[in-house]
């Protein structure tokens, strides 16, 4: 790698298939490598640190003196207590899941709580996990509506996309569910229906 990227001298070797080979020869020998070792190691470019990783999604080479692609690896971002919002927003992008700033702070100050609390980082499922909890927060709205117009507010709230409404007995008629950042519209909508009589809205915290 030195005389390729320092000397710009082309051998004729295949620097893309050291990673395999590597896992090959752990196979074979049944001798693990270190996951610290440079080059082929799981860590070999792997970064975590806030700063540490604002500098290489600005400019990879800020850290890293060659692309991981070229000895058969891939840069990887963990998500654990040191990360800092690029880490977050560079994740969020790989798995192009959308969030608003407000919505990014909050997935940040939910990595690290959880990274705190089990003392490690977390595996790129429940990253995944905490950003869908918090930009798909759920709302419920419950709707009283005037008994002889139930069957007709039934059909309208029924027609009303992306939500769930389930007709219910009891104080009120109908529990809408929807997400807290879409509640204020659904509500909207709701009370335009005639023969609605009341509607009130409550968000989801967590779940139990």
């Amino acid at each position: 790698m030195s005389l390729r990227c320092l000397y710009k001298i082309d051998s004729k070797y295949k620097t893309e298939n050291l990673k395999k080979i590597s896992e090959y020869v752990e196979k074979a020998s049944k001798i693990n490598v270190s996951q610290m070792l440079p080059v082929v190691g799981e860590n070999a470019f792997r970064h975590e640190s806030g700063i540490h990783v604002d500098g290489l999604l600005k400019f990879p080479f800020t850290y890293q003196t060659y692309s991981p692609e070229m000895v058969g690896q891939k840069m990887k971002l963990i998500i654990g207590k040191m990360s800092g919002k690029s880490a977050i927003k560079g994740k969020l992008d790989e798995y192009k899941i959308k969030a608003t700033e407000s919505d990014t702070d909050e997935i940040l100050k939910q990595v690290k709580f959880f990274a705190e609390r089990r003392k490690s980082a977390l595996l790129d499922k429940e990253f995944i996990e905490i950003a869908h909890n918090v930009i798909k927060k759920e709302a419920f709205v419950l709707v009283e509506i005037l008994p002889k117009q139930r069957q007709k507010v039934y059909n309208e709230i029924g027609e009303i996309s992306d939500i769930e409404a389930y007709e219910v007995a009891g104080d009120v008629d109908i529990i809408v569910k929807t997400t807290q950042k879409s509640a204020d519209i659904i509500v909207g909508k709701i009370n335009e229906i005639e023969g609605v009589t009341k509607t009130t809205t409550y968000g989801v915290v967590k779940r139990l």
